[in-house]
């Protein structure tokens, strides 16, 4: 049976070229990418000049210049703007997992937070004190757990024979309930970290505790290294991923090996979903939530849709962070939380649409 492929579909989406009327959607697809860029400008003045530290623009100012407490400065360069370049990394980082894992199971439920990849890296994290003697960095725990998880899920749909999209996220979904069992259960007998510190990280948080512990100044190169890196891997295989939309013949006829590209896009945000969670915890529905729309209003070119998406989701995150920060006067909230609220019923919303039927098979 014939699939229904990506550019078929995308055909009567907004801000999709077509060969008939591309001049008509680049309008839209330049708006998409201004309103974007103006909503980052806007999330920066906002985040730096109102919101968190309780400091003001003159306070700021005056502390900079020496002729206040330097440290209102500091403090204000912590809580303000090294939290804001976190939650953009972050953000842009989940949004390209989310580009890859929705690119490769032609489905805009998946994510790597609901397929369990976010799940495993976190149980490589809080299992690390048992194997893992390295105190500098906890990225290679998560990598572990995280292409474990990938592992454990191409296993368990091979064997399962699982060729439906639809079936591939549930079996993401049963694993992902596996690893937060596991989680809550390593969480309840570790002893390496303090408690609060903890159930901050596995509810998804850039605030002083992230990285159980870490400096910042560690996490903020890490996270740009891995995204860019992540970003350039997936730059280098755009028109594959686009080809892997018309079903593996087609694509194979094509001139591309549809089982290597996926492979190299799924261990690639597997990994870069393993770093995020080391630096932050598993934060969900980034790559849901922020790939998805993006596609639906600029195109599924890829080539387009990653740069796009990245910046989409870090200005998200930004957004989302903001929230968590104010919305209970004098403490701020796991960003996780904010995510879960609003990525739930958006996850419902796609679940009732349907999307995503009609796969022959990835493993």
């Amino acid at each position: 049976m014939k699939n229904t492929t990506l550019p078929e579909r995308a055909s009567n989406r907004p801000g999709t070229a077509t060969t008939s009327g591309s001049e008509r959607v680049a309008a839209p697809s330049r708006a998409v990418v201004i309103a974007i860029y103006a909503g980052l400008v806007a999330i920066l003045v906002i985040s730096l000049s109102f919101i968190g530290g309780g400091y003001s623009i003159g306070e700021v100012i005056a502390s900079f210049r020496g002729s206040a407490d330097p440290r209102v400065f500091q403090n204000w360069w912590a809580l303000r703007v090294e939290r804001l370049f976190f939650a953009a990394g972050i953000g842009g980082a989940l949004s390209l997992c989310g580009v890859a894992f929705q690119a490769v199971l032609r489905n805009p439920l998946a994510d790597p937070y609901i397929l369990g990849i976010s799940g495993g890296a976190s149980v490589g994290v809080l299992s690390a004190p048992w194997w893992w003697a390295g105190a500098a960095t906890l990225s290679p725990p998560a990598f572990v757990g995280g292409i474990g998880a990938l592992l454990l899920f191409a296993g368990a749909a091979r064997w399962a024979r699982v060729r439906d999209p639809a079936t591939l996220i549930l079996t993401g979904a049963v694993l992902n309930a596996a690893f937060g069992a596991a989680i809550l259960l390593l969480y309840e007998v570790s002893g390496h970290m303090e408690r609060s510190v903890g159930l901050s990280w596995v509810m998804g948080d850039l605030g002083p505790t992230r990285y159980l512990g870490f400096p910042s100044t560690t996490i903020l190169p890490e996270i740009a290294l891995v995204l860019a890196l992540g970003v350039v891997t997936l730059l280098a295989i755009a028109r594959p991923l686009d080809l892997l939309a018309l079903g593996d013949e087609e694509a194979a006829d094509l001139g591309i090996r549809p089982a290597m590209v996926r492979w190299v896009a799924l261990v690639t945000a597997s990994l870069v979903t393993a770093a995020l969670v080391a630096a932050a915890g598993p934060i969900g529905f980034v790559g849901l939530i922020v790939p998805h729309t993006v596609r639906r209003l600029h195109g599924a070119s890829h080539r387009r849709l990653i740069p796009t998406a990245v910046l989409a989701g870090a200005a998200f995150l930004m957004i989302c962070d903001t929230i968590a920060r104010s919305a209970i006067p004098g403490r701020a909230l796991p960003v996780g939380i904010i995510t879960a609220f609003i990525g739930a019923p958006f996850f419902l919303v796609l679940l009732r649409r349907g999307r995503g039927r009609g796969s022959d098979g990835l493993f």
